[in-house]
């Protein structure tokens, strides 16, 4: 007796799948897709934005910087003609008391800045030549901290040698502390540190020089305590 036979088909998930994206054409899984004509016009809307905000923020600091120019050009102006000894006027051409006080006290500020950046420009300077020679020193050689030079150790005093160090602190606008202006100096004027310079100095001149030096490492050494204790009390 035959048995009857029958037709077998492979299961369908042993099929192979069929893409039903045309051949030629990019699958939507391949990495290589193109962005649609939307993202890149929303994406060129973004950058052209940002490059007229970077544009107009640059317009803007310009015309705050030709302000202040031509503001700063007209106090020039102003404070030219108070220096001749003159009174500005208002607008209606009355003498405007206020505005002269405030110029000729704008003027005695600028000129001090500029006298104290002038003599802490100077005493540095002093300083790197000394250094950089061996030649004999005298006392007037030497970079006395104090707005004008002395003509002995007698003309050196304490207080003269702290605003010396205080005001250049105040004027170069260097990022630094009172305290840590004083302890450099002190550092420099140790009697100590100074032997090398007292070595070089002239027998006729040795007397004045290290009792001067004493003088300014005193007053130096007095500040720093007294700096140190009002920052503990306060």
């Amino acid at each position: 007796m035959s048995s009857l036979g029958y037709l077998a088909f492979p299961p369908l998930s042993s099929l192979p799948s069929r893409s039903t994206v045309p051949e030629g054409l990019p699958s939507q899984h391949d990495g290589n897709h193109t962005p649609s004509a939307a993202t890149e016009t929303s994406r060129d809307a973004e950058q052209r934005a940002h490059a007229s905000e970077e544009r107009r923020r640059r317009e803007d600091v310009q015309r705050q910087r030709r302000v202040e120019a031509q503001m700063e050009m007209a106090l020039q102006g102003e404070l030219d003609y108070v220096r001749m000894g003159l009174s500005v006027r208002d607008r209606h051409g009355r003498i405007d008391k206020a505005r002269t006080e405030y110029l000729r006290a704008e003027i005695r500020r600028r000129d001090t800045h500029a006298r104290v950046i002038k003599q802490w420009d100077t005493y540095k300077t002093r300083w790197k030549v000394l250094l950089a020679s061996n030649t004999p020193l005298a006392f007037a050689d030497i970079p006395w901290p104090v707005a004008h030079q002395p003509s002995s150790a007698l003309d050196l005093q304490p207080e003269a040698v702290v605003l010396f160090f205080t005001e250049s602190l105040q004027a170069t606008g260097i990022a630094t502390t009172e305290a840590d202006r004083l302890r450099s100096a002190l550092l420099r004027w140790h009697p100590d540190k100074m032997s090398t310079v007292l070595a070089r100095t002239v027998a006729t001149d040795v007397d004045s020089v290290s009792e001067g030096v004493n003088i300014v490492f005193r007053a130096l050494h007095a500040r720093i305590h007294h700096v140190k204790d009002t920052a503990a009390a306060s």
